[in-house]
């Protein structure tokens, strides 16, 4: 019996040197501060007027297009879409301009976007 106890303390010891040396690895790590967290906000759409498209002189491509928001956007996308195959082409859009309208110019990549058969434009507004 006594060779028993001497066993279950001797894997006592070991047990407990272990776990203090993985807790002298994990006291030993340091974590910087950070946030997390959710939360809601209500989203309401821009208002888009006073569209134009700028034609090349021929009139066959569309070369740029111009429209107002009804609020500030840091960041604004505009994509036409054109016939297949082709996908929509994303259009380079300049900085919003000053209100009551806020201004935005968006320019076509290269040649252009076909005016036949271009059928939409989408916008994407944020702030």
């Amino acid at each position: 019996m006594h060779h028993r106890i001497a066993k279950l303390a001797g894997t006592l010891v070991i047990t407990g040197m272990l776990g203090a040396g993985a807790y002298a690895f994990t006291a030993a790590n340091t974590v910087p501060l950070s946030y997390a967290g959710a939360g809601t906000a209500a989203v309401s759409g821009y208002n888009v007027t006073n569209v134009h498209y700028a034609l090349s002189p021929h009139g066959h491509m569309i070369k740029s297009v111009t429209f107002d928001l009804n609020a500030p956007a840091t960041t604004v996308d505009a994509a036409l879409d054109p016939p297949p195959p082709v996908n929509a082409v994303w259009l380079t859009c300049g900085a919003v301009g000053a209100g009551p309208l806020f201004p935005v110019t968006c320019s076509a990549p290269g040649p252009g976007v076909p005016t036949v058969g271009t059928d939409s434009l989408e916008i994407n507004a944020a702030q």
